[in-house]
């Protein structure tokens, strides 16, 4: 799962389950309509898109077996589809599993304007062959190849929920499978026969705290393996970073997830003049507003462009942890 994550020092357990908290939580597991950080991560981690990103920005299949063929005009793309997956309930992964999840998702889902009049039609040109026409040529194809939102859904296990959402429950093709659901608590159990490299773990334990200081208490005491740090306080944020910094805990680093900004009062004097705007603008100290924010751990922008995406500039995107070794906290 990616994410920005912290994790505590406490003993290794004999399970090697690792139990994974942070603050909200999650109504839906559909992903017709799932749209939340927390929802989405969890979705990366029981199904898996068509293609992911690598970090030149070009495309590395996952569930397709090449690159997609584009033509001329850049309206039919053909996709060749894996042809060793299978779904969670034992299904087999084809081009009419791909076929059923695209349109259902055009049909119902909540964030289908982000496809908006784009895909003219979705068709299986082969058994493992996918056949997409759109209206016109797409500059974000990248993108919709790769979102996690058409991941590819058990055609027997939605056969009721064609033109209607399944909360409470999923079945893709990812490394682990759900098994227990509801919006505080999620269990996960790695898919024995996933297609790909299987978790080197016995499941993951997802919960739900109230707050950030519940969540910090919870790391410390051991209760919980890793935190999602977005979840807490920046003071408290500095603090695990403090103990990593100690070698207490080890620290990774996770795509930004979120752009903080000043809006101005545009509309009414004194700052509907834009020469007061660009002022004000070009005095602000961003280097000392990310210190006395986030002591130095969320870095500064200059537009509203995030760092993953050319012009938003090299930089670490959050930050981490894990234990080193057992220790006393």
């Amino acid at each position: 799962m990616a994410a920005l994550t912290q994790a505590g020092c406490q003993p290794i357990t004999k399970s090697q389950r690792i139990t994974v908290a942070s603050a909200g939580s999650i109504s839906s597991l559909d992903p017709a309509q799932a749209s939340t950080v927390h929802s989405l991560q969890l979705l990366t981690a029981i199904g898996d898109p068509l293609y992911s990103l690598n970090d030149d920005g070009s495309l590395q299949p996952r569930l397709a077996a090449s690159k997609p063929t584009i033509s001329a005009d850049g309206r039919l793309v053909t996709i060749p589809l894996r042809t060793d997956v299978r779904f969670h309930d034992g299904t087999r992964f084809d081009a009419e599993a791909m076929v059923f999840s695209l349109r259902r998702f055009l049909r119902i889902g909540t964030l289908s304007y982000v496809v908006g009049d784009r895909i003219k039609a979705v068709e299986v040109e082969a058994p493992h062959t996918l056949r997409l026409t759109l209206n016109r040529r797409s500059t974000s194809l990248e993108g919709l190849l790769t979102s996690i939102n058409f991941t590819p859904l058990s055609p027997r296990a939605y056969a009721k929920h064609k033109d209607s959402f399944l909360h409470d429950n999923f079945v893709g093709t990812g490394p682990y499978r759900l098994t227990k659901f509801n919006e505080k608590q999620q269990r996960l159990e790695p898919f024995k026969q996933y297609w790909g490299d299987p978790p080197r773990n016995n499941g993951l334990d997802l919960i739900s705290l109230s707050n950030s200081t519940t969540l910090f208490g919870a790391l410390r005491s051991g209760e919980v393996d890793v935190l999602l740090s977005a979840s807490i306080d920046e003071d408290q944020r500095h603090a695990l970073n403090q103990q990593a910094k100690r070698g207490d805990l080890n620290e990774t680093v996770g795509p930004a997830m979120e752009i903080g900004y000043i809006t101005l009062l545009s509309n009414a004097a004194p700052l509907s003049d834009q020469r007061l705007r660009q002022a004000i603008s070009l005095s602000l100290d961003r280097d000392e507003v990310s210190e006395r924010v986030s002591y130095g751990l969320r870095r500064p922008l200059r537009a509203l462009i995030p760092p993953s995406l050319p012009g938003g500039g090299a930089w670490p995107h959050g930050q981490s942890t894990t234990p080193r070794k057992p220790k006393n906290c």
